[in-house]
């Protein structure tokens, strides 16, 4: 009786798995395809973003540094704006990091 149960539950396991790698494949995004910006984004010395309160924020780059200009003036951490600015860089296949070592 546990040989028929095991097989059937066997059976199911394979099925589902040619049902995931068949109809669930994951498509990997090419790095190097479309772009949401264009190149003049590369350039980028300020931003501001206003929330839905009205509340506004303004970032602008000074030298090499960022300065929060607006609601007050204030060195800003050069870590805030990174993500920000570094998603809007267009950036070449030879900037790119290179693939993870798996082991």
């Amino acid at each position: 009786m546990r040989t028929k149960i095991t097989l059937v539950l066997l059976f199911l396991n394979v099925a589902l798995f040619f049902y995931i790698t068949k109809f669930e494949s994951i498509v990997v995004p090419d790095a190097n395809g479309k772009r949401v910006y264009g190149p003049e984004a590369a350039a980028i010395d300020s931003f501001t973003r206003t929330s839905s309160s009205g509340a506004t924020l303004r970032l602008e780059k000074r030298g090499d540094s960022w300065w929060l200009t607006q609601p007050y003036e204030w060195p800003a951490n050069p870590n805030a704006p990174s993500p920000t600015t570094a998603s809007r860089t267009p950036r070449s296949p030879s900037s790119s990091p290179p693939p993870a070592n798996p082991m």
